[in-house]
């Protein structure tokens, strides 16, 4: 069982320290944190509207120009951010990063910042939460309370 919760925690460790760093990674590539990168903006073409189901929102995809390439991507927005910004337009203003071109943000609403933002919080409350119980609980206790749940199934 101390293995068994040993690895139980390995795991969590390894899958909040991957999500935290990957959004850490992402917030210094759409400059959420420091400027390190330089953005272009251009206009975006095949912009659509996807009305999303079962949940209040829209999907917008999109797709932008950078030289000789197209890149595609989209963007889940609300209702109200679509009524404000996006209902009477047909045009749309795609910032992208110039030294990785496939990472770019709408420039109206600039949704990836806040994203990657909140992946890093999310991530970094579970890390704190399971190193927490790893290091001030009393695995002893929930072992024997565990075994004697488990055994009775």
């Amino acid at each position: 069982m101390k293995r068994l919760i040993k690895i139980c925690f390995i795991l969590n460790y390894l899958f909040w320290s991957v999500f935290f760093l990957t959004s850490l990674g992402y917030l210094f590539a759409f400059n959420g944190l420091v400027n390190i990168y330089t953005f272009d903006c251009v206009v975006g073409e095949n912009f659509q509207s996807v009305p999303k189901e079962r949940k209040n929102g829209f999907n917008l995809k999109y797709s932008y120009r950078v030289g000789e390439e197209i890149f595609e991507s989209s963007e889940v927005i609300s209702n109200e951010i679509y009524e404000k910004y996006f209902k009477n337009s047909n045009q749309l203003e795609i910032c992208y990063n110039k030294s990785i071109p496939n990472l770019s943000y709408i420039k109206v609403v600039n949704l990836a910042v806040r994203r990657h933002k909140v992946g890093l919080f999310v991530s970094l409350i579970f890390l704190v939460f399971f190193l927490t119980i790893d290091f001030f609980s009393n695995k002893n206790y929930w072992i024997k309370k565990y075994k004697e749940f488990f055994t009775r199934i």
